[in-house]
């Protein structure tokens, strides 16, 4: 729902288990990471993480994803917009969130332009999809809105993401392809299990049980990769 530059979103991520991958499923997961390819391009460097960057890592869908996560460097930010901008997508930051059963959160979004988002020094973003007519996109594709992590330069050689992830920026990504051949860059599994292991310390039992599941994957992926 939309109110002037504020948009009203229900949290769908607990609509499917997560668990269950359906071979129609994978091929729609599939396409939409392709499809978010040709909406951003490669004009600069930014990073697909999270789920799909996980899946990618160990080549299989061991669960479902229902989030597409992008880190990106804050200088990058102008041309991240302009181009997400292009296909209907708008900068926006959350300004509050509300529970309101065991399966649902409501999220409150305000637009904001760069200067904005560049003043308050946003750790979390969100590019949510707006049709030709101006009204908000909410088919329940995962492409539906883009959760985008601009992360800072802390010397020449570690970035911080998230506010939260110190990391060497070197290692901080790898290069593949999508199922339609575009070279892409995604977190790297030694990343990935950093961010996974600081969240949950973190948030302890109120962590989603994914992060667990995606966790446990890594590690498995990243034993077989240095045995």
């Amino acid at each position: 729902m939309m109110l002037g530059k504020y948009y009203l979103a229900v949290n769908k991520k607990h609509r499917r288990r997560i668990g269950l991958v359906t071979p129609e499923r994978e091929i729609e997961l599939k396409r939409s990471i392709s499809d978010l390819g040709e909406i951003i391009g490669g004009g600069f460097p930014w990073i697909l993480t999270g789920s799909l960057a996980v899946a990618l890592n160990v080549k299989r869908f061991y669960r479902d994803c229902n989030d597409v996560d992008i880190i990106l460097n804050r200088k990058d930010l102008s041309q991240m917009i302009n181009s997400a901008g292009s296909r209907g997508y708008r900068l926006c930051h959350r300004l509050a969130s509300l529970k309101v059963s065991s399966q649902k959160n409501l999220y409150v979004y305000q637009e904001i332009d760069e200067n904005g988002a560049l003043k308050q020094n946003y750790k979390h973003l969100k590019l949510i999809r707006r049709d030709s007519l101006g009204n908000l996109v909410d088919n329940e594709g995962i492409l539906d809105s883009i959760d985008l992590f601009p992360y800072e330069q802390i010397d020449e050689e570690n970035v911080m993401v998230d506010g939260e992830v110190l990391f060497p920026e070197e290692r901080l990504s790898v290069h593949t392809e999508t199922p339609r051949g575009q070279k892409v860059l995604i977190a790297s599994p030694d990343y990935l299990m950093k961010f996974k292991e600081q969240y949950i310390e973190k948030r302890r039992r109120s962590a989603p049980p994914k992060h667990a599941l995606d966790l446990k994957v890594l590690k498995e992926f990243v034993t077989q990769r240095n045995s």
